[in-house]
């Protein structure tokens, strides 16, 4: 199978946002979307109404056949009992037989097309439902009743919500994002999954992949590894900043070791709510958001406009991390919509939950103890080649500071004694991104599609690599265990 380089997509699967475009390390992606879907639930409700007539009307048609069996059965008994019968009867049998007969074919004749119209209209239905979501996966629904929408999380909480609207999402990605004819879909696709997603999983995506969405070839990643090829390496340790949660995997050898893999449910959307609670907690700040709502002539949520003050705050590069206590804080100017506030020491304050999870109320370990427990967890002999090739990724690995206080935390809990050896832990080394990255290499937080697009131009060269479309038809989804 010749398959064309510029034709090449990736996939970055995000419990937030999934990234996708084509395989090009050199530039960010093309696209992002927020990994959720609208529906219409008042068109829900009719299809599900709907679906439960389909099943009533079905076993109304098997119960009439039952009867229809039954009688023939009498019939045949009858017949047997009167063998002695007249030509006379025998005559009339035939014609009532005949009459039975074509009122039979008649009523299955109208039954067929029942269930054909049936089928048309589900059809109808279906092609219905995909216009409706189509222009509902961005983060705005503009135009659109807000009560009547469904908004559902595709890939929340480690899971799947629905393998449905996930096949819908990724058509949605192919045909309406990146403009690919599913009929004669020529692009080979490349998706990155989180290392939490059970193997039953990939079945699931060779199968939308292959089957709904036509696709000639597929590799099937883990995020971790490709964000460490970004940077040149095949062995060292990922810290994954993510929305949900945080991840701590090491890697040896191209092999990533699940055993030894802490993934602890800390993420930037605790660090969201964290600096909302300090800012309703500044009285000042709090006086100027509701002067603002109380100017505003539109109707806006008082809820909306904290949240989205936070959100600009934060990545505004006016919030960082402090590496040393600090005490006395200056104040610095930040201007939402045309006013401008005093921010003081909430832009240090608000990344604290990743080294003190107790801030938002949760009994877990930090991202340092979760380093602890995974270099523990692997063999004596690797953990210096481990520890000499940290990745640090995610939202969250832009923030300043945030890269050295994991430094000095990370080495303060090294413990060096006085016998020595090659295989201990002496010192730990972050890596960056190479410098012939210009466009990419202040994007750590792009490191996963990097060694996507990279891995892409490499796989697709060679099948023994990818899963082709001949593969998936002679095996099956299981396939994806193989390759």
């Amino acid at each position: 199978m010749n398959l064309k380089e510029d034709k090449l997509i990736v996939i970055e699967v995000g419990s937030y946002i999934t990234k996708f475009g084509k395989a090009d390390p050199l530039n960010k992606p093309q696209h992002q979307v927020y990994s959720k879907i609208g529906k219409n639930s008042t068109l829900r409700k009719n299809n599900e109404q709907e679906n439960k007539d389909e099943k009533v009307d079905k076993m109304d048609i098997s119960d009439k056949d039952l009867e229809t069996e039954k009688m023939d059965i009498s019939d045949k008994d009858v017949e047997v009992e009167k063998d002695k019968t007249s030509d006379k009867e025998k005559d009339m049998n035939i014609k009532n037989k005949d009459d039975i007969n074509t009122k039979e074919e008649n009523n299955d004749k109208m039954n067929i097309d029942t269930v054909k119209t049936e089928k048309i209209e589900n059809v109808k239905t279906e092609s219905d439902t995909e216009k409706t979501l189509d222009n509902k996966i961005e983060n705005k629904l503009d135009n659109v009743n807000q009560n009547d929408i469904e908004v559902t999380w595709l890939f929340k909480n480690q899971k799947v919500s629905g393998w449905k609207d996930a096949e819908l999402f990724w058509k949605y990605i192919l045909t309406k994002k990146l403009q690919i004819e599913l009929k004669d879909n020529i692009s080979p696709v490349l998706i990155s999954i989180p290392i939490e997603w059970p193997k039953q999983y990939r079945e699931h995506i060779a199968k939308i992949m292959f089957e709904k969405c036509n696709l000639p070839a597929l590799y099937i990643a883990e995020q971790p590894l490709m964000a460490l090829y970004a940077v040149g390496y095949t062995s060292g340790i990922v810290i994954d900043i993510g929305y949900e949660r945080t991840r701590v995997v090491p890697i040896l050898d191209n092999m990533v070791n699940t055993r030894a893999s802490q993934s602890i449910p800390i993420g930037s959307q605790d660090i969201d709510e964290y600096l909302l609670k300090l800012v309703k907690e500044d009285k000042d700040i709090c006086s100027q958001l509701d002067n603002i709502i109380k100017g505003n002539t539109e109707n806006c949520d008082k809820e909306e406009i904290y949240t989205n003050f936070c959100k600009t705050l934060k990545e505004s590069g006016i919030c960082e991390v402090s590496t040393v206590p600090i005490k006395n804080v200056e104040d610095v100017d930040f201007i939402f919509k045309n006013q401008t506030f005093k921010i003081g020491d909430i832009r240090y304050k608000c990344f604290e939950p990743l080294f003190d999870p107790l801030l938002v109320n949760k009994r877990i370990q930090n991202i340092v103890e979760a380093y602890e427990i995974a270099i523990g967890l692997c063999e004596l002999k690797d953990r210096a080649v481990l520890a000499n090739a940290f990745v640090l990724t995610g939202g969250c690995s832009v923030v300043k500071g945030l890269q050295k206080r994991l430094e000095q935390e990370i080495e303060a809990c090294i413990s060096l004694s006085e016998t020595s050896n090659e295989m201990q832990v002496k010192e730990i080394k972050f890596l960056k991104i190479p410098e012939y990255f210009t466009k990419m290499k202040d994007r750590s937080q792009d490191l996963g599609f990097i060694g996507a697009s990279i891995v892409a131009k490499l796989v697709f060269m060679d099948q023994k690599f990818y899963i082709s479309r001949d593969n998936y038809n002679e095996s099956g989804p299981v396939i994806v265990h193989f390759k």
